[in-house]
């Protein structure tokens, strides 16, 4: 059994890759929210890079519409749930860190938005763009560790001489919705039940890092212009 976990709350990258699957004839497949707590907002990026919501119908409905079975369970229940339901794979289609418990209960694979090892944590893309890193993104079987795990795939985004900051933003989301797919028929060809084989991602390279402070930000859209400006006009 596959299992897609998201929030309980209508979630954008959720709303993409569920079309995906549904477009591409995965019709087995349970969605598990967990519970939406409504936090205040102490943070307000200067250049927002996700994608907004643009589908406000709870998640229930939505799987209901698009056929697939749709649970809300808590991260504490969640490692019985898997259990129960002999769930394998779970595709981790929300963010946020998840407890050890929840991860040692299944395989849990994510497609994080930087290059691992290099760039960890949230809001990776702007912090490649600002240390030169390589801008892509990671599909890689999860562990307790934020950002870790075992590596499955990685893809640099393409940049264009053209690109905004929006534009390559936005193709770096689309890359990561996709390449989160790609978990299925790597499980399906049993690459994931042997880690033995997979390469280790170290956590020693990079710190975890957090929101990207305004300072950093009002520098950030020059340091793109000049990755850009880099690219030849075939």
């Amino acid at each position: 059994m596959i299992c897609v976990l998201t929030y309980d709350n209508p979630h954008r990258k959720t709303h993409d890759f569920l079309f995906r699957l549904k477009a591409l004839g995965y019709n087995d497949i349970m969605v598990v929210g967990k519970p939406w707590v409504e936090m205040k907002r102490s943070y307000t990026p200067l250049l927002p890079h996700r994608p907004p919501v643009y589908i406000h119908t709870p998640m229930s409905e939505f799987c209901e519409r698009l056929g697939f079975n749709y649970h809300v369970v808590s991260y504490e229940d969640l490692p019985e749930f898997v259990n129960e339901k002999g769930i394998e794979l779970v595709l981790v289609a929300c963010a946020g860190i998840l407890p050890a418990e929840v991860v040692n209960s299944s395989t849990f694979v994510n497609s994080h938005p930087g290059f691992l090892p290099y760039v960890r944590g949230l809001d990776s893309f702007k912090w490649a763009i600002y240390r030169g890193e390589k801008i892509g993104v990671t599909l890689h079987i999860t562990s307790p560790e934020a950002d870790a795990g075992w590596l499955l795939k990685q893809e640099l985004v393409d940049i264009y001489p053209w690109d905004t900051f929006h534009s390559l933003a936005y193709r770096q989301f689309e890359l990561e919705t996709n390449m989160l797919i790609d978990a299925i028929p790597m499980y399906e060809q049993g690459i994931l039940s042997d880690r033995s084989k997979l390469q280790v991602l170290s956590t020693d390279v990079s710190e975890v890092h957090k929101r990207m402070p305004h300072r950093f930000e009002v520098r950030l859209l020059d340091r793109l212009n000049k990755i850009v400006n880099e690219i030849p006009i075939d």
